[in-house]
C-alpha cells in the first residue's frame, strides 16, 4: 500500500504545527452561528430537551389557567343556581301560596277559628317571603327587574293589608271578590311578572357565563394546540440543527480517517468547532501532521542511506580494481623472481665449471 505525502513534508509540518485548530479548520468560515457549534454535544442535547420542557410547561400553564377560569365560571353558574334561582322559585311559591291562604281565610270567615288559623298560616308565609327577599337583596342589588319586584310587592302588600284583610274581618265576600279581581290580582301579576323577569335575567346571565366558559375553554384548547405545534416545530428545528452540528463534523472526520486508511495523509477534516467532535478533529489533524513529519524524516533518512550505499558500492568497485591490479603485479613479480632464480642457478653452474 502506498502512502501519499505532500511535497517537502518537513517544511509543511513546521509551517502548520503551530496552530492545529487552524489546520483543522482548513480556512473554513465558521459563520454567525459558530458559537452554537462550539457548544458541547451534551449542552446541545440538553437544549432540545429544555425546549420540549418549556413547551410542556407553557402548555400546562395555559391549560391550567383555562381550567381554572372554566371552573370559576361553572362555580359562578352553580352559585347562581343555588343562591338565586332556587330561592326565587321558593319565594314565588310562598307568594302564590300566601295569596291562596287569604282566599281560604275569606271562605272560612264565618268560622272564626278556621279563619284565624288561615290568617296565622298567611302571616307565616309572608314571613318566608320577606326572609327570602331580604336574602336576595345582596346578589340582585344591581338588577332592575328585582327592584321592580320589590316595588310591585310593596303595592301588593299594601292592598292585602288595607283591602283583603279588611274584607275578611268584615266577612265581606262580595267586596273581597270585587277588590281581588280589580286591584289585588293585577298587583299580584305585576309581582309575578317581575319575579319571572328576574329569573330570566339570572338564567340568561348563567347561560352567557356558561357560553363564555365554553368559548374560553375552546380558545385555550386552540392556544394549547398552537403552542404545542409551534414548540414542537421549534424543538424539531433545533433538534435538526443539533443533529446536523454533530453529524456533519463526524462525517468530515470519517472522510479524513477513510483517506488515512487508503494511505492518503493529506486529507484533513476541516472541522473548526470547539466541541468534543471539533477537539477530536483537531487531534486527528495534529496526528496527520506528526505522521507526515515522521514519514518525511524517514524519507530523508532513506535518501541518506541510499547515498551512503552508492558511495560504499563505488568504494567496493575501486577496492576490487586495486586488488586485481595488485594480483597482476604480483604475477609479474613472481615471474621476475623465477627468472632471477634461474639466472642465479645458471651463474652458479658456470662458476662450478670454471673451477
Amino acid at each position: 500500500m502506498s502512502i501519499a505525502v505532500i511535497p517537502n513534508p518537513i517544511a509543511t509540518e513546521d509551517a502548520s504545527a503551530g496552530d492545529p485548530a487552524a489546520n483543522s479548520a482548513g480556512g473554513t468560515d465558521r459563520g454567525r452561528f459558530g458559537w452554537f457549534s462550539d457548544l458541547s454535544v451534551r449542552i446541545k442535547i440538553l437544549g432540545v430537551v429544555a425546549v420540549f420542557a418549556a413547551v410542556s410547561v407553557v402548555s400546562g400553564i395555559v391549560a391550567g389557567s383555562s381550567l381554572s377560569s372554566s371552573a370559576t365560571n361553572f362555580t359562578a353558574v352553580a352559585d347562581a343556581q343555588a343562591d338565586i334561582v332556587q330561592p326565587i322559585l321558593g319565594l314565588k311559591s310562598d307568594f302564590n301560596w300566601s295569596q291562596g291562604t287569604l282566599v281560604r281565610a275569606m271562605a272560612a270567615a264565618d268560622d272564626p277559628v278556621a279563619r284565624d288559623g288561615f290568617l296565622a298560616d298567611w302571616t307565616e308565609q309572608v314571613g318566608f317571603v320577606d326572609a327570602a327577599a331580604a336574602a336576595l337583596d345582596g346578589p340582585l342589588a344591581t338588577s332592575q327587574n328585582w327592584q321592580d319586584f320589590k316595588a310591585a310587592r310593596a303595592v301588593y302588600t299594601e292592598l292585602q293589608q288595607t283591602v283583603q284583610l279588611a274584607a275578611i274581618n268584615a266577612d265581606d265576600r262580595p267586596g273581597f271578590q270585587r277588590n281581588y279581581l280589580d286591584l289585588v290580582l293585577p298587583a299580584a301579576w305585576d309581582v309575578a311578572n317581575a319575579l319571572d323577569a328576574t329569573i330570566d335575567e339570572v338564567v340568561t346571565a348563567a347561560v352567557d357565563l356558561a357560553a363564555q366558559s365554553e368559548s374560553d375553554a375552546t380558545s385555550a384548547t386552540v392556544l394549547v394546540i398552537a403552542i404545542l405545534i409551534a414548540g414542537t416545530a421549534i424543538a424539531t428545528l433545533i433538534g435538526m440543527a443539533v443533529a446536523g452540528a454533530v453529524r456533519r463534523p463526524i462525517a468530515k472526520v470519517e472522510g479524513a480517517l477513510q483517506a488515512m486508511a487508503r494511505g492518503d495523509l493529506t486529507v484533513e477534516s476541516g472541522v473548526a468547532s470547539r466541541d468534543e467532535v471539533g477537539r477530536m478533529a483537531a487531534a486527528l489533524t495534529t496526528a496527520q501532521h506528526n505522521v507526515r513529519a515522521i514519514i518525511g524524516k524517514v524519507i530523508g533518512s532513506s535518501d541518506a542511506v541510499a547515498a551512503s550505499a552508492e558511495q560504499l558500492s563505488a568504494s567496493s568497485t575501486q577496492i576490487s580494481s586495486a586488488a586485481e591490479e595488485s594480483a597482476a603485479q604480483s604475477g609479474v613479480v613472481a615471474a621476475a623472481t623465477e627468472q632471477l632464480t634461474q639466472n642465479v642457478q645458471t651463474g652458479a653452474a658456470g662458476a662450478e665449471e670454471m673451477d
